[in-house]
């Protein structure tokens, strides 16, 4: 992985008006950093399609403040220090894990 990834998506991010991500944060896998989920956050999302080889997330514009909730794959994606299983991912994880 170069050693500029993280800082080079995140300068992306803010140029372009949609972001497609297909990948997969459970199950031991990790797709992407938490840095990037966490920019992720500050889109709003026009799809989710969660299937257990991999999650297909459609991000659109840029919000005023980040979305509250967050995807099972999200917060998969934001907390790589604890391995999340498949399980219920089309629910907003609220905090309540």
């Amino acid at each position: 992985m170069p050693s500029n990834y993280d800082t080079g998506m995140i300068h992306l991010l803010g140029t372009v008006p949609v972001v497609i991500y297909v990948g997969k944060n459970t199950d031991g896998s990790a797709c992407g950093t938490p840095n990037l989920f966490a920019r992720l956050r500050w889109r709003e999302v026009l799809a989710y399609v969660s299937r257990r080889q991999n999650t297909l997330i459609v991000y659109g514009a840029i919000r005023k403040e980040p979305r509250k909730g967050l995807y099972h794959e999200e917060a998969a994606g934001l907390d790589q220090d604890e391995v999340w299983g498949y399980g219920e991912t089309m629910d907003l994880y609220t905090g309540s894990r």
